[in-house]
C-alpha cells in the first residue's frame, strides 16, 4: 500500500492502476486510489464502478472525485447535487476541490455566473492554503469562464500566472491543460501565429499526459486549421476527434465535434446527415438537446430555406444563452437569428436583433472567434451598412472582413469549386485553395463555366482576340492543362471531333462563382447582397483579355445602375440618410461621378453635421482640381 500511495502522490497513475487493477480484495482507500487514477487517465468507464464503491464506503476524496466523474461524463445535475453536500466537510483541500468541480459543473450546465462565483471561492480558499499548484490549476478554469464573458484581459492574466507557476513546479499534466486554454484564448483573439507557437510548444509534452488531454489539443489543432483556411485538414481532424471522444466518453469534446461536423454537412447541402448527427448525440434521461445543437438545428433550417422554423429554433437558443451568460455563444446565435429574419423579409425584427448583435460584437473586442459567421453573413452586414440606425456600429467590424478566406467542404460524390473574382482571384476545391502559375488559368475556368462547349479556337478569339493566333492557342492549351493538373483531370473535360474538341466543366463539378451571385442580387434589386459580393473590379490584373474587360464593365455598370435607382427612390421619399449611405457606396465604385456627389451634398445639407457636410463638399470640389 505504501508504494501504491507513493505512485499516487507522484502522479504516476498508470503504476497505481497496474498495481491494483484486477484485485478483488481492495480496501476502501485502495479502491479510491484506483478509481481516481483511472479518472485522471481519462478511463471514465472503468473508473465509475470503482469510484462509486469507494464513495459509498465513505472515502471523502472518492466522493469528491466521483462528483467530478459525473461532471466529466455530462451528468451535471447529479454532479452538482452530490458536490453540494460537501460544503461543510472538515478537510479544507477537499472542500475547495468540491467547490471547484461544482463550479465547473454549474458552468457547463449553463449557470455561468454561479459557476464563476463558486470557482472564485475555491480559488481564494487555495490562496489561504498557499497551495500554488492548485491555484494554478484552478486559474485555467477561471480563465475559460472569463473568456466566455468576454473578459479577455483577465483570462490572459490568469493563464500567464498559471503557466509560470506550473513550469516552476514541473506539473506537466496541469501545464498542458493551461497551455491548451492559452491556445484557445489566442485563437479567439485572432492571434493565430501565437496559437501555432503554443501548439508547437505543447506537442512534446503530450506524450506524457493522459489520452483525453491530448484529445483537447486535437480540438484546438482542428480549430486552428479552420482559421488558417486548411478546411480539409480541419474536417479530417474533426472526424478523428468524434471517434476518439465517443470511445473515451468525453461529452464536452463529443458535443464540440458533433457541432462542427453537422455544420460541415449543412454547408454541403447534406441536411439529412447534418440532422442525423444532431439527433445521434447521446442524451441523459429527461435531458433536452444542448443549446449548441439547437443553434445548429436552426442554421440547418435557415440553409434549407425554412426560415420560420429557423427563427423559432434560434430564438429559443438565444433565450437560453442569455440566461447562461455565454457572451460569445449568444452573439453567434444572434447573428444567425438576424440573418434568418433578414431572409424572411422581417425588416423590423432584423433591425432589432442585428443592432443588439453589433453592440455585442463591439463589446467582445474580438471578431476573430466569429470569423466563419462574419464571412458567411457578409450580406447581412452589408444590409446593416445601408441602414442609418445600424451603419454607425458597423465600420470597425467591417474592417475585419477584409481578406477573409473561403469556407468549404469535401464531398465524395461531387467536386465543389468556389471561385472569387471580385477584388481578388482565388479558387478553392473542397475548401482548399488551389494555386496557379498562369495568370489566365482562372479566367479560363470562369469562361468555361459561363460558356461551356467551346473549342480552343473560339476560346482564344473570345479571350485574346488581339494576340498572335499561335501564341494564344498555346497559352489556352497550357491553361487547360494547369486547370486539370491543379484541380483534377475530371474538372475540365472535352467531347466532339478529335481535331476540334469542345471543352466544358465535368459533370461532377459544382461551382459557386461570385459573379453569378452578384448578377442574381442585382437582378432582384438586392443592393446589400450585391455589395457584399462586389469587393473590387472583376478579375483584377487581367487587362489583356477583351472578354474579361467586357464582363468587368458589365458588372460595374449593373451595380452603378441599381445604386442610382435606389438613390433616386430615396431622394423622392426624402430619406436623406439612406441617400448618403448609398452615395458613399456608389462613389467607392466611381469616385468621379459629379451628379452623385451633388446628391450626397444635397442630402447632407438636410441631415448631416457641419463637419460631415464640409467633407462631402470638399470631395466634390476636388473633382475640379
Amino acid at each position: 500500500m505504501e508504494q501504491v500511495l507513493e505512485f499516487f502522490v507522484q502522479g504516476d497513475y498508470q503504476a497505481v492502476v497496474t498495481a491494483l487493477a484486477g484485485r478483488g480484495d481492495l480496501g476502501t482507500r485502495e479502491a479510491a486510489l484506483l478509481g481516481i487514477s483511472l479518472l485522471r487517465l481519462g478511463q471514465y468507464v472503468d473508473a465509475e464502478p470503482v469510484l462509486r464503491r469507494a464513495h459509498l464506503l465513505g472515502d471523502l476524496e472518492a466522493r469528491v472525485e466521483y462528483g467530478n466523474l459525473l461532471r466529466a461524463t455530462g451528468r451535471y445535475d447529479e454532479a452538482v447535487s452530490l458536490l453540494s453536500e460537501l460544503e461543510s466537510i472538515p478537510d479544507d483541500e477537499l472542500r475547495f476541490r468540491a467547490l471547484r468541480w461544482r463550479g465547473v459543473a454549474e458552468f457547463q450546465r449553463g449557470h455561468a455566473r454561479e459557476g464563476l462565483e463558486l470557482c472564485e471561492r475555491a480559488w481564494h480558499g487555495y490562496i489561504k492554503l498557499s497551495d500554488d499548484v492548485r491555484i494554478a490549476k484552478l486559474s485555467q478554469n477561471l480563465a475559460l469562464m472569463h473568456k466566455s464573458f468576454g473578459n479577455f484581459a483577465r483570462a490572459e492574466q490568469l493563464l500567464d500566472e498559471a503557466v509560470r507557476a506550473l513550469e516552476t513546479v514541473g506539473d506537466q499534466d496541469a501545464l498542458v491543460t493551461s497551455l491548451h486554454t492559452q491556445l484557445e484564448l489566442q485563437m479567439s483573439r485572432g492571434r493565430l501565429d501565437a496559437a501555432r507557437a503554443t501548439l508547437t510548444r505543447a506537442k512534446p509534452l503530450l506524450q506524457h499526459v493522459p489520452a483525453y488531454r491530448s484529445l483537447y489539443f486535437l480540438t484546438s489543432e482542428a480549430a486552428l486549421a479552420e482559421n488558417e483556411g486548411a478546411y480539409e485538414r480541419h474536417i479530417t481532424l474533426v472526424r478523428e476527434i468524434l471517434t476518439r471522444a465517443s470511445t473515451i466518453g468525453d461529452r464536452e469534446v463529443l458535443l464540440w465535434a458533433t457541432v462542427k461536423l453537422a455544420e460541415h454537412h449543412a454547408r454541403l447541402g447534406d441536411y439529412a446527415q447534418a440532422m442525423r448527427l444532431v439527433y445521434q448525440f447521446p442524451l441523459q434521461p429527461g435531458e433536452t438537446l444542448p443549446v449548441e445543437l439547437r443553434v445548429v438545428r436552426g442554421v440547418i433550417h435557415r440553409r434549407r430555406g425554412t426560415y420560420r422554423q429557423a427563427i423559432t429554433e434560434l430564438s429559443g437558443a438565444v433565450d437560453v444563452l442569455k440566461e447562461r451568460g455565454d457572451a460569445l455563444g449568444l452573439t453567434r446565435a444572434q447573428l444567425q437569428l438576424a440573418y434568418a429574419y433578414h431572409l424572411d423579409h422581417q425588416t423590423q425584427e432584423t433591425a432589432v436583433v442585428l443592432r443588439e448583435t453589433l453592440e455585442s460584437l463591439l463589446r467582445l473586442h474580438t471578431q476573430s472567434a466569429l470569423r466563419p459567421e462574419l464571412e458567411e453573413l457578409s450580406e447581412l452586414l452589408q444590409y446593416a451598412s445601408l441602414e442609418p440606425d445600424l451603419a454607425p456600429y458597423l465600420e470597425p467590424i467591417m474592417e475585419n472582413l477584409a481578406g477573409m478566406a473561403s469556407e468549404g467542404g469535401a464531398s465524395s460524390d461531387q467536386i465543389r469549386l468556389q471561385i472569387y473574382t471580385f477584388g481578388r482571384v482565388a479558387v478553392y476545391r473542397d475548401g482548399e485553395e488551389a494555386h496557379f502559375t498562369l495568370r489566365g488559368s482562372v479566367p479560363l475556368l470562369v469562361y468555361l463555366m459561363l460558356r461551356p462547349g467551346r473549342t480552343r479556337v473560339e476560346m482564344q478569339l473570345d479571350l485574346y482576340p488581339d494576340k498572335d493566333a499561335t501564341s494564344s492557342a498555346n497559352y489556352i492549351r497550357q491553361a487547360i492543362k494547369e486547370l486539370r493538373d491543379r484541380l483534377g483531370q475530371e474538372v475540365v473535360v472535352f467531347d466532339g471531333p478529335h481535331h476540334q474538341p469542345r471543352y466544358r466543366l465535368g459533370p461532377r463539378v459544382r461551382v459557386d462563382l461570385d459573379l453569378v451571385r452578384f448578377l442574381d442580387a442585382v437582378e432582384h434589386g438586392e443592393v446589400a447582397r450585391a455589395l457584399a459580393v462586389y469587393r473590387g473590379e472583376f478579375l483584377p490584373g487581367m487587362d489583356d483579355s477583351e472578354w474579361v474587360l467586357t464582363k468587368r464593365d458589365e458588372a460595374q455598370l449593373a451595380l452603378a445602375f441599381e445604386l442610382r435607382n435606389q438613390i433616386a427612390r430615396y431622394r423622392e421619399e426624402g430619406e436623406w440618410r439612406r441617400v448618403i449611405l448609398l452615395s458613399n457606396q456608389y462613389l467607392r465604385i466611381d469616385p468621379y461621378e459629379r451628379e452623385v456627389h451633388q446628391h450626397r451634398v444635397e442630402a447632407a445639407r438636410a441631415v448631416a453635421s457641419a463637419a460631415e457636410l464640409a467633407r462631402y463638399v470638399a470631395q466634390m470640389n476636388a473633382l475640379d482640381n
